[in-house]
């Protein structure tokens, strides 16, 4: 039992060394306050920060040292002259969203409260995430980040008609030649025509439903023996 635990603390002590050195990397100037502990591959960062950029990048950092999970309790303790009001941090986010040319701005909800900046609404891919997030990190008197974005991808209708159209084709229990699609709005699809039987019926509505993009199917096929 013993040296099972010395080799556990040791993999721990090699990890939090690893995870110092990728922040020392990163904040050269800041490291000595931050601390670090390992349970397991489970990295703890605690401490404090002057400002959210150098708690985001002590994170990044530590996440390029290969921990299975962070837990970051920096303090983020700004200095008087960065302090800012929420409406001039607001202002500030929705204009470096606006600059970010990789992001749907448009489609971005910014709020504050207290210099906690927390985003809602969609983008088209999983990257955008994490792009939004690393965009805002320089905000200046930005104390706290909160994501909620959801990837929503935004196909046009003729892609998802034609996604569907194979979707049919590819099914080996649907006669894709009896069978109409009409897409509205990129997302609402509209089936008609003709199966045979009831599985064919709930088969091609399944089929349409999983392709990328869909949010609603109006299934009006009829089962007609020929």
């Amino acid at each position: 039992m013993e040296g099972t635990m010395s080799a556990v603390a040791a993999i721990n002590l090699e990890l939090r060394e690893r995870i110092e050195e990728a922040i020392t990397e990163e904040l050269a100037e800041v490291a000595a306050g931050i601390g670090v502990a390992v349970d397991g591959e489970v990295a703890m960062l605690a401490g404090h920060v002057s400002s959210f950029h150098e708690k985001w990048a002590a994170e990044e950092g530590a996440r390029r040292a290969g921990p299975s999970a962070i837990v970051n309790e920096l303090e983020v303790r700004l200095l008087p002259e960065d302090e800012r009001t929420d409406i001039d941090i607001a202002r500030a986010a929705v204009n470096t969203l606006k600059w970010d040319v990789g992001l749907p701005s448009d489609r971005i909800q910014v709020s504050v409260d207290h210099g906690v900046v927390v985003l809602d609404g969609t983008v088209d891919w999983a990257y955008q995430v994490a792009s939004a997030s690393q965009a805002l990190a320089h905000l200046v008197g930005l104390r706290a980040l909160s994501n909620r974005l959801a990837v929503q991808p935004r196909v046009s209708a003729d892609e998802v008609e034609r996604q569907i159209t194979a979707a049919l084709e590819r099914a080996a229990v649907i006669d894709a030649s009896h069978v109409k699609v009409t897409v509205s709005g990129s997302t609402h699809v509209m089936l008609s025509g003709h199966v045979r039987s009831w599985p064919e019926l709930e088969e091609a509505e399944r089929a349409a439903a999983a392709v990328p993009g869909v949010t609603a199917v109006a299934n009006h096929l009829k089962i007609a023996n020929w």
